[in-house]
This record gives C-alpha cells, structure tokens and sequence, in this order.
C-alpha cells in the first residue's frame, strides 16, 4: 500500500504539485522524529511490559499516562507553532532550494500535516502500549489502514491547483485520525487505564524518559543529517 501511494502521488500530482507535496511533508516528519521517533516503543513497551509482570501494572500505566500528557502537550504546541508559522518555516528552509511556488503550496499543505503528527503520535502510543500486553495482532493492521485511507485521499481530491493539494493532505490527516481510533478502539480494555496526568517530576516518568532520550539522541541526529 505504501508503494502504490508513491504510484498515485507520481500519477495524480505534476511536477511542481508533486514536489510541493512531498515538500509539505519534510518538517512535521523532521518534527516527529525529533520529539518522537522510536522513543515511544524503546520507552513505553519493554517498561510497561515489566511492570506488568511484576504486578505493577497500575504503577506502570500511571508513568505511561504522564509520559504521554507530557509528549502530548510539547507536541500539541509544536503543531499549532508549525500551524502558524509555516510559511516563515517553509522559507527558511528551502531558502535557495525551491521555486517560491512550490514552497509556497508546501507550507500551505503542510497546515493539514502538522496536526496529522499528533494523531500519529497517539497512534503510535497505542501500539507501544498493546505491545506490552502481547496484543501484536491489534495492532499489526493499522499501518495498512492508515495507508489505505491515504490512497482514497489522493485518490479523490489530488489535483493540480492548490485547493485539491490542501484537501488532499486534510483528507491524510483524516486518515491519521482514523488509524488513532483504529488503535484506540481495538485496544480500549487496555487503553482505557490511561489518563491525563501532566506531573513531570514523577520518578518513574524520569525512568521512562532516561529510556527514550538515547533513542531520540540517535534518530534526533539520523533526521538531521538526512536532513
């Protein structure tokens, strides 16, 4: 599903309305590895996981819940930051690398794709969770139907003028969407446990993020130099 995605962007976008496109994508992914990346599933599977058998279960879902309000709300900001600013952002970082058009309908785009990040966050949070409960089968389709819900996206508003561009990546960050309550649905026994708690000092939410900060370190300098 992903490679016919690629296909359709080819077949569906022209050469400036397809740059654009993936443009629209380079920061919120950048932003997402940054934050996120694979600190999520290093963190939150293998810690919860051993509460778990440990009988701490109810120890363990509380440091998750505030290890997800605390990512949650840096990154909720972050979104409405890239929201906003996304015209400045797009500019300077394609100062001198693409036409004004194309990073112009890029940072248009892109006001879809920074909220898209924080469902795909949440998204990701659920499976590192369920991983930790063994629930592999729960969460091995999801990625699927995120793709598939893309496809369908590009499929009816791509076009080549800059209204289908932007409702083209709206209708991904539906997608996005619909895989969060994909997880969230299928996994709601386990998932249910988890609860706003913004308590950054907490000493197993430190546990947790010593855990994730040498993963985001690594995919933190990966991103840049790809970058």
């Amino acid at each position: 599903s992903g490679f016919l995605r690629e296909i359709l962007v080819g077949n569906k976008f022209s050469d400036v309305y397809r740059d654009s496109f993936t443009l629209a994508f380079t920061i919120p992914d950048l932003v997402y590895n940054l934050l996120i990346g694979g600190s999520i599933q290093s963190a939150i599977t293998p810690s919860l996981s051993s509460w778990i058998n440990n009988n701490e279960e109810k120890r363990g879902c509380r440091a998750v819940s505030i290890f997800i309000s605390v990512f949650a709300s840096i990154l909720f900001v972050v979104c409405i930051l890239g929201v906003v600013f996304s015209d400045f952002i797009y500019k300077l970082y394609s100062s001198g690398n693409s036409n004004p058009e194309t990073i112009h309908l890029a940072a248009m785009a892109s006001k879809w794709l920074f909220p898209q990040i924080f469902f795909m966050m949440l998204a990701a949070l659920c499976i590192g969770i369920l991983n930790a409960y063994k629930r592999f089968g729960s969460t091995s389709f999801g990625p699927t139907i995120y793709n598939v819900f893309v496809l369908l996206s590009i499929l009816i508003f791509a076009g080549n003028d800059e209204k289908s561009l932007v409702r083209c990546t709206a209708g991904i960050m539906v997608a996005a969407i619909i895989y969060f309550l994909f997880q969230y649905i299928i996994g709601f026994d386990k998932l249910k446990q988890i609860r706003f708690i913004f308590k950054p000092t907490d000493k197993n939410f430190i546990k947790l993020l010593k855990t994730a900060i040498p993963v985001l370190i690594s995919s933190s300098i990966v991103s840049s130099t790809i970058s």
